[in-house]
């Protein structure tokens, strides 16, 4: 009888945490090269409350945010789209369209960082020699 009620018990708490949804997500992140010693954390994703992009800003060496409330249930007094409008820059050697945006803490425009794996180069010595490891989970 004990062993069934542990298997329930565990199969109820595999349907809980298979629903429950998390909106943003911390990451530790570190360069392998071994003559450089960058490392940091970056967040990504917001929240269910706020949406949040992030970037990274060489000017200050660390990694930026722009924050605003998401409009839905959870803010039902936010009217309007708060959200910050980007600017399309256009690349004639490729052909591609990028979205920068102007961050409160930089001073120049930057690309978002959407996915962390896309976020693949040192910020500091610039080789594609990135580790990251996700370390906190927030909603």
């Amino acid at each position: 009888m004990a062993k069934i009620n542990t298997m329930l018990l565990m199969v109820m708490l595999g349907f809980f945490f298979a629903s429950t949804t998390w909106a943003g997500t911390g990451y530790k992140i570190r360069c392998l090269n071994p003559q450089c010693d960058f490392a940091s954390s970056i967040s990504l994703g917001g929240g269910m409350r706020f949406e949040e992009i992030t970037g990274y800003c060489f000017e200050k060496n660390s990694f930026v945010r722009i924050t605003w409330p998401r409009q839905g249930k959870y803010n039902p007094d936010v009217q309007d789209d708060r959200a910050p409008k980007p600017m399309t820059i256009w690349n004639h050697a490729t052909g591609e369209s990028f979205q920068v945006y102007i961050f409160p803490d930089c001073s120049e425009p930057l690309l978002p960082i959407t996915s962390i794996k896309e976020f693949k180069f040192c910020p500091q010595c610039n080789q594609p020699t990135l580790e990251f490891e996700a370390d906190l989970l927030y909603d």
